[in-house]
């Protein structure tokens, strides 16, 4: 059984973007570490994904003032691709780089 880790970067080969898993990120002197950021979608700096909603909302002034989207998103099962397309697209592309063809379907 992969980790959601694992799900994330696995995500991030097959459609193509970039996926930082684990991320860890320090924010008021403390060392906070989240299963993956997606840097290239949602806030300027990335979306941030963690299944513990609780670690997500007690630093969520934290993350947004550092520039940064979070989510809960839970599993790591066998990744539902058109779900996950969907949710991303709803971020919406942030990046400089020219997006994905499947962004647009």
């Amino acid at each position: 059984m992969e980790t959601e880790a694992e799900h994330w970067l696995d995500l991030g080969k097959r459609l193509g973007i970039e996926v930082i898993a684990p991320f860890e990120l320090e924010v008021a002197s403390l060392q906070l570490r989240f299963t993956a950021l997606l840097p290239q979608f949602g806030a300027p700096r990335g979306m941030i994904v963690d299944s513990d909603s609780d670690a997500l909302w007690s630093h969520r002034k934290e993350l947004i003032a550092a520039g940064y989207g979070y989510s809960c998103v839970e599993g790591s099962g066998p990744a539902d691709f058109n779900v996950e397309r969907e949710m991303l697209t709803d971020w919406g592309w942030s990046s400089e780089a020219p997006k994905p063809d499947w962004l647009d379907s």
